[in-house]
């Protein structure tokens, strides 16, 4: 899977946050838009089948624990010309 786009908003991202009211606070949310390919010998699918998407996010080169980010239909379909 390659990553194809993201709103990463910079390293100040990663510091400590200023919360002035705890109740109310919103952490930031982090997209990014993935690319999937498959090999072009991959078997076909009839119908889709549900895999889970993970990520292991690295801070200061440290890798942290796999988080599981969503479960989505995934259906491998013949090559197109």
């Amino acid at each position: 899977m390659l990553a194809g786009s993201s709103s990463y908003r910079g390293p100040y991202s990663f510091k400590e946050a200023n919360i002035i009211d705890g109740e109310n606070h919103r952490a930031v949310t982090e997209k990014v838009a993935a690319v999937v390919y498959a090999s072009e010998d991959a078997p076909t699918t009839a119908v889709p089948k549900w895999i889970t998407v993970s990520a292991r996010p690295v801070v200061d080169g440290i890798p942290a624990a796999k988080l599981i980010i969503e479960r989505i239909p995934l259906m491998i379909l013949p090559p197109t010309k």
